[in-house]
């Protein structure tokens, strides 16, 4: 072999190691000047699918999952996937399929698929997976909790399905300062009101997190209930309440109730649990209690909420040094009011401590109340 001739092979030997790397799946064929010719065929890799953003879902409703793997480009810069199944017998086809690049796809589980435990399958230029790392569980009827891997830099809407009706969180993007595994379930057995006060629903749900992490946005919680479980409660006066683990004690938020649609809604800034519950007057001022204390505005823009009142009680609001900021009233027998941070005028007070003092004609209470901004 001559020295061009060598030079040649070792270039296309060259050429036919670029085309393995970068040109899958394509016939490789190069000449010398002489005639002396290299012919190649590369095989490129089946698809794989290494992660799900949510593993169960509804047989009831259709589920937005984000499939992580490889290979949904093949040898190309841009998708070769030509469809995205189940393993289900029925081969049922994922809707909405939107391939984001190489190692993402998005798209949805559609309604109605038979509950079971499946792998999700990718065909793409270079075949179809086998199996999948991860497996998607479709559950028949109600759903009581759902695990979802949540990407800090995505948004979710997660619901889950008992037969009280369905529960919801809304999870803004970047909500957690790192992705995390997020657990939405409903919680059977509630801890017990811990004053007469509160009178409690049995519907309630748990948030956990893995790693252990707190939001540093607010999450939106619509709890949704059938007449037959706010039997005994009025439904104009009812709320979502947090259980504060350290206190032992029913936190009531600021909550909206829809009374056509039979649901409460309301902003939470900690995972913990939560239950439908019904605000009453307290007998006596004995259990006031002001949560956040002290309040971040900007962390819990909805208001710093007073509870523990008699009806009709009063509360005025001072400044330290005894400037009346503004009068607040028990109006519609809930127990509590919800301070805005706005004085009488309607302007913002500065950050600082307040007295509230709070009488309903027998009894007078002093609280104080931290406002941070």
């Amino acid at each position: 072999m001559n020295l061009l001739k060598r030079w040649t092979y070792r270039f296309l030997s060259y050429l036919l190691i670029t085309a393995v790397v970068f040109t899958f799946a394509q016939k490789v064929e190069a000449a010398s000047s002489d005639g002396f010719t290299i012919t190649a065929s590369v095989l490129v890799a089946a698809p794989t699918v290494t992660s799900l953003s949510a593993l169960t879902g509804s047989v009831l409703s259709a589920a937005n999952i984000t499939i992580t793997g490889t290979g949904f480009f093949g040898s190309m810069f841009s998708s070769t996937v030509s469809a995205v199944n189940l393993d289900d017998g029925a081969n049922t086809a994922l809707t909405g399929v939107t391939v984001v690049s190489d190692s993402e796809i998005r798209a949805t589980v559609p309604a109605g698929v038979v509950p079971g435990v499946y792998n999700v399958l990718v065909t793409a230029e270079g075949g179809t997976n086998l199996t999948s790392a991860v497996t998607f569980t479709v559950q028949a009827g109600y759903t009581n909790s759902i695990t979802v891997n949540v990407l800090r830099v995505n948004s979710y809407d997660l619901i889950i399905k008992p037969v009280t009706n369905n529960i919801e969180v809304a999870i803004p993007v970047n909500s957690f300062k790192e992705d995390v595994s997020f657990t939405f379930a409903t919680k059977a057995n509630l801890p017990a009101a811990d004053r007469a006060a509160v009178k409690l629903s049995a519907i309630g749900v748990t948030m956990t997190a893995i790693p252990h992490l707190q939001p540093v946005k607010n999450l939106t919680v619509t709890i949704r209930y059938r007449d037959q479980d706010i039997l005994g409660l009025d439904e104009d006066k009812l709320a979502i309440a947090k259980y504060d683990t350290a206190s032992k004690r029913w936190l009531v938020l600021r909550s909206t109730v829809y009374k056509d649609e039979n649901k409460v809604t309301a902003l939470v800034s900690h995972l913990s649990t939560y239950a439908i519950i019904q605000n009453v007057p307290a007998a006596d001022l004995s259990g006031i209690r002001v949560y956040p204390n002290p309040w971040d505005t900007a962390a819990v823009p909805q208001g710093v909420v007073i509870d523990g009142l008699t009806a009709t009680a009063e509360l005025k609001i001072y400044t330290i040094t005894g400037e009346l900021v503004v009068v607040l009233n028990e109006t519609n027998s809930d127990g509590r009011v919800i301070w805005n941070g706005q004085n009488s005028g309607g302007g913002s007070v500065a950050s600082g401590i307040y007295i509230a003092v709070v009488k309903n004609g027998v009894e007078m209470k002093r609280i104080k109340i931290g406002v941070e901004r």
